[in-house]
């Protein structure tokens, strides 16, 4: 890459980092305020801590690339771990998703779940790409 378009990937990284800590920080609030009691007990006990590792590692995969760290140690341990946080991102979603839609309370045309997904999968994509383009680079 030449100057200027390393700049911009540069520019482009920092951007997302910013709105991922964000998005991540809103979507745990969000969470917390708007998904009734019932609900959350109803989730696992290690869901909820292993979102929050998931997000830290995809953030710190980031922020590897963004510091252009070159440690080979950290190449080693980093590409089984790009590769686990990505099948555990995928997985935990689809699971979230198939249980919701067999809960009872999966309505027919709820659109809300659908955009929900959708916005969930543009959040976690380049951060899944991101940290296997670091590992593997």
């Amino acid at each position: 890459m030449n100057a200027n378009s390393n700049a911009i990937f540069h520019y482009l990284l920092v951007g997302y980092i910013i709105f991922y800590c964000v998005f991540a920080i809103f979507a745990f609030i969000a969470y917390l305020q708007l998904v009734p009691d019932k609900e959350k007990k109803a989730d696992k006990p290690w869901e909820d801590p292993l979102d929050i590792i998931l997000i830290a590692v995809g953030l710190m995969g980031m922020i590897f690339l963004l510091t252009d760290l070159h440690s080979i140690t950290m190449k080693v341990i980093w590409r089984p771990l790009s590769i686990t946080l990505a099948i555990t991102q995928l997985y935990l979603n689809l699971k979230g998703r198939l249980d919701l839609l067999h809960s009872s309370e999966a309505k027919e045309g709820d659109e809300v779940l659908g955009y929900t997904d959708f916005s969930i999968i543009l959040f976690l994509l380049p951060s899944i790409y991101l940290n296997i383009y670091y590992a593997f680079r």
